[in-house]
């Protein structure tokens, strides 16, 4: 069972001050907890919502089992003073680092946290003595498609998966294939 905490780098991450105003204390990503699954719920229905037009049906992105993932300390969360403000599903799995699921509220996209939680979750993968990383996205998001590609993730199959189409990628995790 993987359990980390850790700080994601203030300078990956653009950040409004919060409530106190301080905003030079980097956002830390901390484990879920049982009391996080009605946000957690609530982020991925909000974080995926514009998906829905283009598949036709929810995503199954949508309806993790976060229940299953939060009891084995897979998933990590970035909050703020408005609440959850993200959230990233990970393990291990054969031998790779599976990136399962990433989520970021509406309102705070764009501000480079996507990015700082992959590159989170492949150190999570280096620390867990993974070689390399996978993940999937569906065929109808283009926006991550392009970011994986921009970080380095190789693209290494397509494959129908639970009503939809998907991408597998993959991230060497020993040094080779680099973050731009």
């Amino acid at each position: 069972m993987w359990a980390r905490t850790g700080a994601i780098s203030a300078t990956t991450v653009s950040r409004s001050p919060g409530a106190d105003g301080d905003s030079d204390s980097p956002p830390a990503l901390t484990l879920a907890t049982p009391e996080d699954l009605p946000a957690l719920t609530a982020l991925a229905l909000a974080a995926y919502a514009k998906y829905t037009p283009r598949l036709g049906h929810e995503p199954p992105a949508m309806r993790p089992d976060f229940v299953g993932h939060v009891t084995r300390g897979e998933v990590s969360v970035l909050r703020s003073a408005a609440g959850l403000d993200a959230y990233l599903v990970h393990f291990e799995a054969g031998g790779a680092w599976v990136i399962e699921n990433i989520a970021v509220a509406p309102g705070a996209q764009g501000k480079g946290i996507g990015r700082a939680l992959l590159s989170h979750a492949e150190a999570a993968g280096r620390d867990a003595g993974c070689r390399r990383a996978v993940l999937l996205t569906n065929l109808v998001m283009t926006e991550n498609q392009a970011l994986y590609t921009r970080l380095g993730w190789r693209e290494t199959g397509r494959r129908p998966y639970r009503g939809t189409h998907v991408i597998d990628y993959e991230k060497p995790l020993d040094g080779a294939g680099g973050n731009p």
